[in-house]
């Protein structure tokens, strides 16, 4: 089992980056950079979105919150732009293997990771019983559009995890 709970600050600038790494510092949080991203891994239930919505709107910058759980599949992502909300996804946290939020717009690594045809076929053999399941599933993946309370298109969290810290450069992916 794998578990990883962090945010990623886009800090493209000294000011921010230095005023960022001091902060979490005092705060005794593990950070590393990468290219233009901070990144904080992050204790267990001490972020919350509007925290980041603040973080996001005081540096007029990128914040993203990334966490997944392997044992359970559990999967969050949230993503923000000068204290505005892009996006937010979330997999499994109550209910198994169900989508139990999308919010805002799609980010362009959901079309290429989350609705490959090859997840289609894995999909279809291991999500839909019956006729009207499998035409629901064929209809989410040509709208390449994760809908709330559909198993499909079904993840593994720590893939897609990887494969979402990969699209961006973040750092530190993968502390366990």
């Amino acid at each position: 089992m794998s578990a990883f709970s962090g945010f990623y600050i886009r800090a493209n600038t000294e000011a921010t980056q230095e005023s960022i790494r001091l902060t979490c510092n005092k705060l005794k949080l593990e950070v590393e950079q990468r290219g233009d991203f901070i990144g904080v891994k992050q204790p267990q239930n001490q972020m919350s979105e509007e925290m980041l919505t603040r973080l996001s709107r005081g540096f007029d910058t990128e914040v993203f919150w990334l966490g997944f759980e392997s044992a359970m599949d559990c999967f969050e992502f949230h993503h923000w732009q000068s204290g505005r909300h892009i996006r937010s996804l979330v997999y499994g946290m109550e209910e198994e293997r169900t989508w139990e939020r999308a919010d805002g717009k799609p980010e362009p690594w959901e079309a290429e990771f989350l609705f490959h045809p090859n997840n289609l076929e894995c999909d279809l053999m291991e999500c839909a019983g019956n006729e009207e399941q499998r035409k629901m599933l064929q209809r989410v993946y040509r709208q390449r559009k994760v809908k709330v309370g559909l198993t499909g298109p079904g993840i593994s969290s720590k893939e897609t995890a990887a494969a979402i810290a990969q699209h961006y450069g973040f750092p530190h992916y993968g502390l366990s």
